[in-house]
């Protein structure tokens, strides 16, 4: 085989493979319903924050298969975060580029594309069960599936270890307590 031929079949190989290997959730990306919405420029790629209404955001993760969005609404002396996301960048440094008023955390549940970035914030919420305080803490097997072959679009953020988890960071729920919280 003459050796402009070779190149173009390693090529097109390679470009073949690149495709087969993006997962067919990915390919719809971006969601076409988030369009009327405005997008918020933030620095972290993995994330897109679109804004709702004045004071509410939604900070999406499009980049892993389950497209975990948590909200905020920020008030006149503090700001609610709705579920952390999954934690594989840091949601907090994004809600404090929305805020710089004081955050509290609201878990809707404890799975862990809820939790994911509890063990970031002091002020934690949820219902007041062993369950939850349990639950809060993530669980390894569950983290690692959710990086699973297929679950992740594109690179995961510059500096996440995907052998960390939620439970060696957030190993206690002490934050977490009855969902009253005034703003």
């Amino acid at each position: 085989m003459q050796r402009p031929n070779r190149i173009l079949l390693i090529v097109f190989c390679l470009l073949t493979s690149a495709f087969a290997q993006t997962p067919d959730w990915c390919k719809r990306l971006p969601r076409p319903q988030y369009d009327k919405l405005d997008r918020v420029k933030i620095p972290d790629p993995w994330f897109e924050v679109l804004k709702i209404r004045p004071g509410v955001y939604a900070i999406y993760e499009p980049h892993q298969f389950e497209e975990v969005i948590s909200y905020v609404i920020i008030g006149t002396r503090k700001a609610i975060l709705f579920d952390t996301g999954m934690g594989i960048s840091n949601i907090n440094a994004v809600v404090e580029g929305l805020t710089k008023l004081p955050i509290s955390v609201v878990n809707s549940h404890t799975h862990n594309d809820h939790v994911g970035d509890n063990w970031r914030f002091d002020d934690v919420y949820g219902m007041p069960t062993d369950f939850t305080r349990t639950n809060a803490r993530g669980s390894t097997a569950d983290a690692q599936a959710e990086l699973a072959p297929g679950q992740i679009c594109g690179t995961l953020p510059i500096g996440f270890d995907p052998n960390r988890t939620v439970r060696e960071h957030f190993t206690s729920c002490t934050g977490c307590m009855t969902a009253t919280a005034s703003i």
